[in-house]
């Protein structure tokens, strides 16, 4: 478990930022215990954690010219990116995450719920472009991805860096 600096320093993502998006109203169901926010100086964070604040420092930011996410919205993203942290462990191919937009109303054949809006994705670029052309209700207007196995990494290389032993394949598995 890690402190909110901890996790700063790991994740990319400074403290600051870290302290005002957890006690946001939008803030991410990982930033969450049950119904209560986590945002005391004394809140611990797991390795998942570490590594869901870090993806979305990674869609937040802007990289050159292209703007990145609002904070909630890259929040939401990672949060359902969640699953495939593992996958990303797991895999020698990069494992990608994020959110294809569509400007359709469509039923979900999975739930049968009337949707708005995109789906999540995650898996190598090759399996995400699948996912997309299998669509049979309209073309994607965006594309919103991030490469969860070069996050890992960073994580990993910033621990390495200062010290910190994270083993994440141990440590996560048995967080589910």
């Amino acid at each position: 478990m890690f402190t909110r600096s901890m996790a700063s320093l790991l994740s990319g993502m400074s403290e600051e930022q870290i302290k005002n998006f957890a006690r946001s109203d939008r803030s991410p169901s990982f930033l969450r215990s049950g119904d209560e926010l986590r945002h005391s100086r004394w809140t611990r964070y797991t390795p998942r954690d570490v590594i869901l604040i870090a993806l979305t420092e990674r869609l937040r930011m802007q990289i050159g010219y292209a703007e990145g996410l609002r904070p909630d919205t890259a929040a939401k993203i990672a949060a359902h990116a969640a699953w495939s942290i593992a996958d990303a462990l797991a895999s020698a191919a990069p494992i990608w995450a994020g959110y294809v937009g569509e400007p359709l109303d469509y039923q979900d054949r999975g739930t049968g719920e009337n949707r708005k809006g995109g789906l999540n994705v995650a898996g190598s670029l090759t399996e995400i472009a699948e996912k997309i052309a299998s669509l049979d209700h309209g073309t994607p207007v965006r594309l919103f991805l991030v490469n969860v196995t070069e996050v890992i990494k960073e994580v990993l290389a910033r621990a390495k860096d200062h010290g910190i032993q994270l083993d994440l394949g141990q440590q996560l598995d048995s967080e589910g």
